[in-house]
């Protein structure tokens, strides 16, 4: 016989076994939803690893702010290169996603991590996040993208990036507004944009416009058009001044700061001009297969990338020393500061490409091999480091004055064309 009693005691255990259980794990369900939550299996209880960038020796923190009401404050911790744990160095209150830090010493590496707080425990430390600042920017082009990017002094972070172009082939930047053009000959059209990524101004100009120079003293800007074989000067405003024709194939053009001449080099006829709007002068004739140009104003020198030879030229002199023993030395940069030159010299075969520092004179200081082509590079004249584009292999390479590789960043994108935009305080 079976007692009601006995029934209703048994229904109502089980009633309340499956309403323990739905608690239970609803309760658990949102224990691990939390993200401060030592099991919570996206963060491990940390909050996410943190954004930085650098202007100049300015750092600067951000991170995605916690929705939890429990949040306190947040905790940032640093640790430099030399150094074997990180401090303490700041907090902000828990309604801020921002921390900044300023006085930051140049070209020292520096890691930071944060933590958040509760009023009854600090979780543990997110992931740490580096960055080199300095006194310059990088700017490139992410052909692949069809972008121009802005990036930190390490070329590791980036400031912004502009909306998509066809075929976008050189940029230039005005080192007294901070401003940065750029070409794209598809739409036959160079496109001004600020320091801080906003357009500044659309100009039509020639197609196959493949180079272009700046010239800081009144904002003007000339360029190279490849196809019709001229040089074009335009204004600020965009206008056109003068289109210089009578090369046969420009493939470099480069702007002298003391005379405010541009400087062009023609590779089928082997020779060097400099010209303004009313004049062109044969400079240098002679070259067997050049293909770039670098203008070292301070010890005014040109220095000529030539095929199986890099040439040294004064730009007040007829006198050129020739530097021979190369492959196909196809892109030279100069670094300022030094007088010292770096060359890339391509080879056809896969992976013996090589980056080639120079001395002053032109002589081999070291000799770095395992490139596949480095299409583009960029001196640092603050520290001495030279920035390598392979876009092939979409890698962009930091290597410093001695010959070590300070970062190898495997890009998403390909970088064609690099600079180093310097800054005075």
């Amino acid at each position: 016989m079976i007692y009601p009693r006995l029934i209703l005691f048994k229904f109502a255990s089980g009633l309340l076994l499956v309403a323990l259980f739905i608690i239970l794990s609803q309760c658990s369900e949102r224990d691990r939803n939390n993200p401060l939550d030592p099991l919570n299996p996206n963060t491990q209880g940390r909050p996410i690893r943190p954004n930085v960038v650098s202007y100049q020796d300015t750092v600067v923190l951000s991170w995605q702010r916690l929705q939890l009401t429990s949040v306190v404050q947040y905790n940032i911790y640093r640790r430099l290169q030399h150094e074997s744990s990180f401090s303490l160095i700041g907090s902000v209150d828990g309604g801020a996603s921002e921390y900044v830090e300023v006085g930051a010493a140049t070209d020292t590496i520096r890691y930071y991590r944060i933590s958040a707080l509760t009023s009854s425990f600090e979780s543990p430390l997110s992931d740490s996040v580096q960055i080199r600042p300095g006194p310059t920017y990088v700017w490139a082009i992410d052909f692949e993208r069809g972008q121009l990017v802005k990036l930190t002094h390490d070329g590791a972070h980036e400031l912004f990036r502009t909306g998509s172009y066809i075929r976008p082939l050189d940029i230039a930047v005005n080192p007294n507004d901070h401003s940065a053009i750029l070409i794209d000959p598809i739409y036959a059209e160079a496109n001004r944009y600020t320091g801080f990524g906003q357009l500044d101004g659309t100009f039509s100009i020639g197609r196959a416009s493949a180079k272009i120079v700046i010239d800081p003293f009144d904002g003007s800007f000339w360029v190279m058009e490849r196809d019709s074989a001229a040089v074009a000067h335009y204004a600020k405003s965009g206008e056109l001044v003068v289109r210089i024709t009578g090369f046969v194939e420009p493939v470099d053009i480069e702007f002298d700061n003391q005379t405010r001449r541009v400087w062009v080099l023609d590779r089928a006829k082997g020779e060097i001009y400099d010209l303004d709007d009313n004049n062109i002068f044969l400079r240098f004739t002679g070259f067997r297969r050049a293909f770039d140009l670098a203008l070292n104003n301070p010890d005014r020198k040109v220095w000529i990338a030539d095929s199986n030879a890099v040439a040294i030229a004064d730009m007040d002199f007829p006198q050129i020393v020739r530097r021979d023993g190369y492959v196909y030395a196809a892109r030279v940069v100069v670094n300022e500061a030094t007088g010292q030159a770096w060359v890339a010299d391509w080879s056809e075969r896969f992976g013996n490409s090589s980056l080639i520092k120079l001395s002053s004179q032109g002589e081999r200081e070291f000799t770095l091999a395992g490139f596949v082509e480095p299409k583009s590079l960029a001196v640092n004249k603050s520290n001495g480091h030279c920035f390598v584009a392979e876009p092939d292999v979409r890698a962009f390479i930091e290597v410093d004055s001695t010959g070590q590789i300070v970062s190898d960043i495997n890009l998403q994108g390909a970088y064609t064309r690099i600079l180093v935009e310097h800054l005075t305080r």
